[in-house]
């Protein structure tokens, strides 16, 4: 299939399509990337693939990330949307090299796994964008100090916590259990990720929603449960799914 052509959707700004013409500098996983991540440098794109409508992305280093819990996560040498991956690592104790090495094959072979989705479901409307090139959206950040005023509530702070030390625990050693500071590592994924949870609707902006993950969680499922303090926005849902592969 040959690189797609037109313009994504209005609601898409951030959305392009997995194939697209040669550019010159320098596509996710293209050698000047994989270069300039060695280095410990932010990766460059055309300005029409920056996440914010005009402006290129930043060359300097990626910026800490801080979870909820206070903890900071280093994340140089990975693009600013990709520290989740690499905080789940160091929350499992990795050293931060391994950690960085593993988040980096992983976002290749999520890219991988997509396209071929894509190239299989054979649909030119389909489009494809990085959730965290949406971190900026006024939308997705009202989401996010939402979700932080979640907290508040015990039985929400308490599953926020359980959540990510399941997630942590899942690809681990039988019998192995993360420490408190090794959970507060770990929800930086969980504060990324949130956002699109609760409003992907409004980030999006569209009328309906569904946000699927490969596992039903018990944090996110709360902002869907009657009883609950705080819930999703409306027209938003939620799904679990398990992929084939």
């Amino acid at each position: 299939m040959g690189p797609l052509q037109g313009d994504p959707p209005a609601c898409f700004p951030h959305a392009r399509p997995f194939h697209q013409p040669r550019r010159p500098r320098a596509r996710p996983g293209s050698f000047a990337v994989r270069a300039r991540l060695r280095k410990g440098k932010a990766p460059r794109f055309p300005p029409a693939l920056s996440p914010a409508a005009g402006r290129p992305l930043s060359t300097g280093r990626v910026p800490q990330s801080s979870s909820p819990g206070g903890i900071s996560v280093s994340a140089a040498g990975l693009p600013a949307w990709d520290q989740s991956t690499a905080a789940t690592y160091l929350a499992q104790g990795r050293p931060e090299r391994e950690a960085y090495r593993k988040a980096r094959a992983d976002m290749r072979q999520m890219a991988s796994r997509i396209r071929r989705a894509r190239d299989a479901a054979g649909n030119l409307e389909l489009w494809v964008s990085e959730f965290g090139r949406w971190s900026g959206h006024p939308e997705y950040q009202r989401a996010r100090a939402y979700a932080r005023q979640a907290l508040d509530d015990p039985a929400y702070r308490a599953l926020y916590r359980q959540g990510t030390r399941e997630a942590l625990a899942a690809r681990m050693p039988a019998g192995w259990e993360p420490t408190e500071a090794q959970i507060d590592t770990g929800l930086v994924h969980t504060d990324k990720a949130l956002p699109f949870v609760l409003n992907a609707v409004g980030i999006l902006n569209t009328s309906q929603a569904v946000t699927a993950y490969s596992k039903p969680s018990a944090h996110f499922q709360y902002f869907f449960t009657e009883g609950g303090t705080h819930r999703a926005f409306p027209g938003q849902g939620y799904i679990g799914l398990r992929a084939r592969e």
